[in-house]
């Protein structure tokens, strides 16, 4: 209930209480629940609008509100994925496909003093260059090399034919093996790139159960003057008793307010000029 009387011009009160005891429920076993027992004069506040004041207090009993366990670990579980950037380059892959093409290969080919190396020397000279080769930049080789032993060659210094290349024509070579050469092309390249590696979050776990908040009361009185431009809160306490909150009967949080000096406290909000304020906690 609420009611507001007046007491002159501008100048008001209102009390408010509950006339009957609260109790929300739902009818399944774990879930939202508040009691808050029958208090006909818990508060009221005075306006007095002239005198530029404002008083007000506050004295309610114990209120205890559960809630499905359930449902506060699903609230507080961290869903969001893990998310990391990880950044990569092909330095060593470029680095081996120049030692393949520009040294090993190019030495197996090379004269010796007594002529042209042997086609069986050539031959292991090449496989050896490819065991010690990166496996792309290999497996990229062996096709290009497959498509070029099927390009017919033409006698160097004659007019080719359709389809035929001279040998070592890397332009003719490369416009009738275009497909083969883009793989090369990349293995060779250097290039580097980032990616986004997302790692789901877990699944909130399965609990049961109650979480219990008792809060023993609360009280406190306000009083502000306008004329001195001060907020004063007076007898601030959340009852005679630990606030506590329990799971499964066992106590995870406890809250005493000043417990060695009546389990109240005071404080004041004071204006001061270039907008500034000083505030003071008692005792």
């Amino acid at each position: 209930a609420f009611d507001v009387e007046r007491q002159g011009q501008a100048h008001f009160t209102a009390r408010f209480g509950v006339l009957e005891d609260i109790r929300v429920s739902s009818p399944e076993a774990e879930s939202m629940s508040v009691n808050f027992d029958r208090d006909l004069s818990p508060g009221a506040i005075t306006i007095d609008g002239p005198g530029q004041v404002i008083d007000g207090a506050l004295a309610i009993g114990q209120v205890t509100v559960n809630f499905a366990w359930q449902d506060v670990v699903d609230l507080l579980h961290d869903d969001e994925d893990e998310v990391e950037e990880v950044c990569h380059d092909n330095t060593a892959r470029a680095e081996s496909c120049r030692v393949f093409r520009d040294q090993c290969r190019p030495a197996c080919n090379a004269p010796g003093a007594g002529g042209p190396p042997d086609p069986a020397d050539v031959e292991n000279c090449l496989q050896t260059c490819r065991d010690n080769a990166d496996p792309d930049v290999r497996d990229a080789y062996e096709a290009l090399d497959a498509c070029i032993a099927t390009v017919p060659e033409c006698t160097p210094g004659q007019a080719c034919e359709a389809g035929q290349c001279e040998p070592h024509d890397q332009g003719c070579l490369r416009a009738s093996c275009g497909d083969a050469w883009g793989p090369v092309d990349e293995v060779c390249s250097h290039r580097d790139w980032c990616e986004e590696i997302r790692t789901p979050a877990p699944e909130a776990p399965d609990v049961e159960g109650l979480l219990s908040i008792v809060l023993p009361g609360a009280s406190g009185g306000l009083r502000f003057t306008g004329a001195d431009d001060v907020i004063a809160l007076s007898g601030l306490g959340l009852g005679e008793e630990t606030l506590h909150a329990t799971v499964h009967g066992d106590r995870i949080l406890g809250v005493d307010l000043n417990p060695e000096h009546g389990r109240r406290l005071g404080l004041s909000l004071t204006g001061r000029p270039n907008d500034n304020f000083r505030l003071q906690v008692t005792p």
